[in-house]
Order: structure tokens, then sequence, then C-alpha cells
């Protein structure tokens, strides 16, 4: 079967293989054989395990995802974490957005994961990271949680904020940002 995908997938162009997967993968929900072709392509070169990935797309495969944010492959990783806030759960997506930290291509991920509206994830994100002493942008990120935890981390955010997280407050929990400059107000007269 594996070779029988690859075949038909090499006679493909690229839009065609990646709509095959995407259908492969709606059908791995139901159908046994295609959820063993997408396991074997999972387990081949680094072009059959991207083929693995696109296929959830369609099925929403998180473990297969978060599995590919560790890959070797680089062209792997990165198609992965493009999925991660599409078809992981809170702790998976979690672990992605720890690890795009240590890599240093956290922005991408935070963005992509608030708008697809995972603030739970995000807020877990934020709890995490304000552990960390020394995060520079910390601040441009917590308007993008959720209101209970952008209160959480709005006292550290306001030691240094920056134009960034004003536009994203303003945005995304504008009745805070309303409090904050109702109280620096009062604080003015």
């Amino acid at each position: 079967m594996p070779d029988d995908t690859l075949a038909r997938l090499s006679a493909l162009h690229h839009d065609g293989r990646v709509q095959h997967m995407i259908d492969l993968g709606r059908r791995s929900l139901h159908d046994a054989r295609a959820r063993a072709a997408i396991d074997s392509l999972d387990r081949g070169d680094a072009f059959a395990r991207v083929m693995a990935l696109w296929s959830c797309y369609g099925s929403r495969d998180g473990a297969r995802v978060h599995r590919g944010t560790r890959d070797e492959s680089s062209r792997v990783r990165a198609l992965a974490f493009t999925l991660v806030p599409q078809a992981c759960d809170d702790m998976q997506a979690l672990d992605a957005l720890q690890m795009a930290f240590a890599m240093r291509r956290e922005k991408a991920l935070i963005l992509s994961m608030h708008a697809y509206g995972r603030h739970a994830a995000l807020d877990r994100y934020l709890d995490w990271v304000a552990a960390r002493p020394g995060v520079h942008d910390f601040a441009d990120y917590v308007p993008l949680g959720t209101h209970a935890g952008v209160r959480r981390h709005l006292a550290r955010a306001l030691e240094k904020p920056s134009q960034t997280f004003w536009q994203r407050l303003a945005r995304s929990a504008p009745d805070i940002l309303g409090e904050i400059l109702l109280e620096r107000m009062r604080a003015v007269k």
C-alpha cells in the first residue's frame, strides 16, 4: 500500500498531492486502510513524512502533528508547526510552543494560535514563559490570551509595555485597556 500511495503521489503535481493527502486524511477517520497508508508514509523518508503530515489537514491528527514538530527534517518540522493550532490539543500545543520558544521561532506559532482562537493554550504558555527571566517581548503576547490570562500577567506586561502590547490590548481586550487608562487618569488628578 505505501508504494502504491507514493506511486500515485509522484504522478501528481504538488497541489494534487496535497489535495490527495487531505482527502486521505479525511478518509482515515473511518477507513483503516487509509490510516495504514498514512502510517506507512509517516515511517518513510522526509518527502513521505511531509505527505503524511498533509493528511492532518483532513484528519486533525494532533499526535502525528506533535511528533512532526520533533522530526529531524526541517521541512517536516516547519509544516508540523503550521498545523499545531488546528490539530493539537492544549497540552500538545503547549509543548510545541515551548519547543518553538527554545528554537526562537515562537512568534509565528503564537500569532497562529491566537488566529485560531487557541487562547487557553496561550494562557498556559504565558504562565510557563512568565517564570523565565529576561523574555524581552513577553508583554507583546500577553494581550493574546484570555481575559483571565491578560489580567494574571498585566502587572508584568505594564513594567515594559511596547507599542505592539498597546495595539494588541486595544484589539483583544479593550475593556482592560479602558480600565488601565481610567486608572492612570485618576492618578493624575
